[in-house]
C-alpha cells in the first residue's frame, strides 16, 4: 500500500492524472475483499492489486476509459465460472469496484496530496518506532539541504553514518530556502541543512560561512584585498532569485545601498558563468564557491559578513532516533572538519 500511495503522490505532483480502483464489496471466489486498491496511470501502468484475475484485467481497462472521460464511476462485475474460463482467468464471483479519478488541476486532486503525505508520514513514523525498538536496524531519513552542504558535508557524514547503520535508507532533497521550509512544513523531510532559520523551528548551528565578493577577470578592484559594497555599487549586480537565497539580499538591505541589479537566477553555476564573462559582480558564500569550479576573482567583503549554516528541525525531542543520531554525527564531523568554524562568541547547539 505504501508503494501505491507513493506512486500516486509522485504522479499527481508531476501533474499526471490517476485513477484509484477500490473494491467496495465482493462475494464468491474473488481473491481480494473490500478495501483492496490499485492505482492506474496513463499508459496502463499499475501499482497495487485488487486480486489479479478477471476483475483486475477488466478494471485496468475500465480505469483507462475513466482517465479519458475524467469521470469517476462505480462498476459491478458478476463473473460466472464459464465467463471466467472464456478470458483465461481462474477466479469468479461478484465484485463492486469504485473508479475514482484524480486530476492534479482540480480541487479533489489538490486535496488528495496532503492526505497522501499524512498517510506516508504516519507509515514512516510507525516504521521508525519499530526501528527504535530494534535499535535502528532499519528505517528511512529524508534530509533537505542546500547544494553546497550536499557536496562539502553530506558525503562524509553519510559515509560514517551508513557504515554504523547500514539499514537506514537516506534520501537527499536539494533546494533553496523557501522550498526546504515548505517541505519541512508538510513533513516531507525530517530536517534541513540550511541558513536563515524561521520562527517556530529548532535551530542547531553548525558553521559560519564567510561571504565573499566575486569579480570578473580584469575588474578595477582586482588588486584590493577587501571590497566594500559601496565600491561595487555602480557595477551590474547578479542576485539569486527571491525565495532561493536570502543571505545576500539581507546583507544588501542592511548596508543601505541599492545595487544595480542586472540578472537573477536560482543556479549558482549560472551566476558564476555570467561573472566569468564580465556581465556583473555578486556576493556569495564561501561554501558555494568551494563546491563549484570557477576562475572568478574573490575578495573578502568589508566589513566581514557570514552566512550561518545549521540544522532546522521541528523538534529534536520528537524527531526519530535515526534523525537524532544523524544530527549528532553531523555536529561532530563538521566540527572535526573545521573548514567553516563558528565565529567568535558562537557555540553549536
Amino acid at each position: 500500500m505504501k508503494e501505491l500511495f507513493t506512486s500516486m503522490l509522485q504522479a499527481l505532483s508531476d501533474g499526471q492524472s490517476v485513477v484509484l480502483c477500490s473494491i467496495l464489496a465482493s462475494s464468491g471466489s474473488t481473491p481480494r475483499g473490500a478495501g483492496a486498491k490499485m492505482a492506474v496511470f496513463a499508459g496502463g501502468h499499475t501499482v497495487g492489486t485488487i486480486g489479479g484475475g478477471a476483475v483486475e484485467k477488466c478494471s485496468g481497462e475500465k480505469a483507462l476509459e475513466v482517465l479519458q472521460s475524467k469521470q469517476s464511476l462505480v462498476q459491478g462485475y458478476c463473473l460466472a465460472p464459464n465467463q471466467v474460463a472464456d478470458i483465461g482467468m481462474i477466479c469468479g464471483g461478484n465484485v463492486t469496484v469504485y473508479f475514482q479519478y484524480f486530476d492534479p488541476a482540480d480541487e479533489n486532486g489538490r486535496a488528495l496530496l496532503p492526505a497522501i503525505r499524512e498517510i506516508l508520514n504516519a507509515n514512516d513514523h510507525m516504521d521508525q518506532i519499530v526501528a527504535n525498538i530494534r535499535g535502528m536496524s532499519f528505517g528511512r531519513l529524508r534530509i533537505g539541504t542546500f547544494a553546497s552542504a550536499s557536496v562539502l558535508w553530506l558525503p562524509k557524514i553519510i559515509e560514517e553514518f551508513s557504515h554504523d547503520y547500514p539499514g537506514i535508507q537516506i534520501e537527499i532533497i536539494v533546494g533553496g530556502n523557501d522550498s526546504l521550509i515548505s517541505q519541512l512544513d508538510e513533513s516531507c523531510i525530517d530536517f534541513a541543512i540550511m541558513s536563515n532559520p524561521p520562527q517556530g523551528y529548532e535551530w542547531i548551528h553548525l558553521a559560519s560561512d564567510r561571504m565573499l565578493v566575486l569579480l570578473p577577470p580584469g575588474h578595477r578592484l582586482v588588486d584590493k584585498d577587501r571590497v566594500t559594497l559601496d565600491e561595487i555599487d555602480d557595477d551590474p549586480f547578479i542576485l539569486s532569485n527571491e525565495g532561493f537565497d536570502y543571505d545576500v539580499s539581507q546583507i544588501i538591505k542592511g548596508s543601505g545601498i541599492t545595487p544595480r541589479l542586472s540578472f537573477s537566477t536560482m543556479e549558482n553555476r549560472g551566476i558564476i558563468a555570467m561573472i566569468q564573462h564580465g556581465l556583473g559582480v555578486t556576493v556569495m558564500p564561501e561554501m558555494v564557491l568551494d563546491s563549484l569550479e570557477s576562475n572568478v576573482i574573490t575578495k573578502e567583503l568589508a566589513p566581514c559578513e557570514y552566512r550561518h549554516m545549521g540544522i532546522i528541525v521541528k523538534s529534536v525531542n520528537t524527531a526519530s532516533l535515526a534523525a537524532k543520531t544523524f544530527i549528532s554525527y553531523a555536529k561532530r564531523i563538521i566540527s572535526e572538519l573545521g573548514t567553516y568554524p563558528p565565529i567568535d562568541g558562537e557555540l553549536n547547539a
